[in-house]
């Protein structure tokens, strides 16, 4: 392991929870993906929280109702992906909230690394990673 990573495994993140907001809004085609994605992680989350923003499209619904007891749905009329995402914030119970967007998946160690970087500095507000297209 790298440094970064000591300080996760073992130094100040070891004891912190991280929870993980997804706003939907009929978008179910790669939630799938960015799910397994969250739950691959090296360093567990603490929670999925998962909002429906009034979603219409019968078979994101349909994707919604058997997402699986390890994900918190939240359901609510539409409000824009801003106001959904500020649900899930408020909901969360992490003392990390790492955001993605329903199509968004990541790498397997990427909460560790993130927290291994947002750690590896006392004054670190936030930590961010590159993005692949």
């Amino acid at each position: 392991m790298n440094s970064r990573e000591d300080t996760v495994a073992t130094g100040r993140c070891a004891g912190e929870k991280v929870s993980v907001v997804i706003p939907c809004y009929n978008t179910h085609e790669y939630l799938g993906k960015t799910l397994d994605s969250v739950r691959a992680q090296t360093f567990p989350v603490e929670e999925i929280i998962l909002i429906d923003d009034g979603s219409t499209n019968p078979s994101t619904v349909h994707f919604l109702d058997h997402v699986g007891d390890d994900v918190r749905l939240i359901r609510q009329k539409n409000k824009g992906l801003p106001a959904a995402r500020n649900v899930g914030f408020e909901m969360a119970k992490g003392s990390y909230v790492l955001p993605l967007d329903a199509d968004d998946w990541i790498e397997p160690a990427a909460v560790e690394k993130l927290l291994g970087a947002l750690t590896a500095q006392d004054d670190a507000a936030f930590s961010f990673c590159q993005m692949y297209m």
